[in-house]
């Protein structure tokens, strides 16, 4: 699991890289965004020093399907446990 450089108040949700688009099933991904390790939205922390879970941020593009997707993917397990439903509303 890649680790971002500041652990100190963040823990790290477990994720995986994705190597081919969820459609085609090519390994045409073609990278065109990057924002890194973000923090979740949607957890708001009751005191400064709670954790605040952190995940990986990048969009890429398929040209054999024209799906823009994430590259990471992500247990729904870790996402319940950290408070969001499978609907998408917390």
């Amino acid at each position: 699991m890649r680790q971002s450089n500041n652990q100190s108040k963040n823990q790290v949700f477990a994720y995986s890289s994705v190597s081919s688009c969820r459609i085609s099933g090519q390994s045409d991904l073609v990278p065109i965004l990057d924002l890194g390790m973000q923090a979740l939205t949607g957890i708001f922390p009751r005191n400064l020093d709670d954790e605040v879970p952190v995940a990986p941020l990048e969009l890429v593009w398929s040209p054999s399907s024209g799906l823009v997707q994430l590259r990471h993917s992500f247990p729904l397990d870790d996402w319940a446990a950290a408070g969001f439903s499978d609907s998408g509303i917390g």
